[in-house]
């Protein structure tokens, strides 16, 4: 299992109050970005899971030249998986991120709000 490091780079800026400032097309890659690394790690942890769970050598062998090529293979898939959007999980993430952001935008009241 390889753990990353968090790159704070994705995460949206705040200001004193702790509230997260959109600065627009751009935080939205990286957002698009972070998302879909989280999708490529999940979707590479379920094949590992499921590769255990079936028991026998596995499509690279046993021992640690097996491990190590089986766990390549899987970030491979789950890379490709999330780059492709095929798996969805960061489509979810993305929405909810964005109704998550339109509850927490105040509305501007207007003069016919009276």
């Amino acid at each position: 299992m390889e753990i990353r490091p968090i790159d704070n780079s994705v995460l949206p800026a705040q200001n004193k109050q702790g509230v997260a400032s959109h600065g627009g097309e751009h935080e939205e890659q990286k957002l698009k970005k972070a998302a879909q690394s989280f999708e490529s790690f999940f979707v590479a942890m379920l094949f590992e899971k499921m590769q255990k769970t079936a028991g026998g050598k596995g499509l690279f062998g046993k021992g640690t030249s097996g491990d190590v090529y089986g766990h390549l293979f899987n970030q491979a898939i789950g890379d490709a998986m999330a780059a492709q959007d095929s798996f969805g999980l960061s489509k979810m993430m993305m929405e909810h991120l964005h109704k998550k952001e339109m509850q927490s935008t105040p509305k501007l009241l207007d003069a016919t709000d009276r």
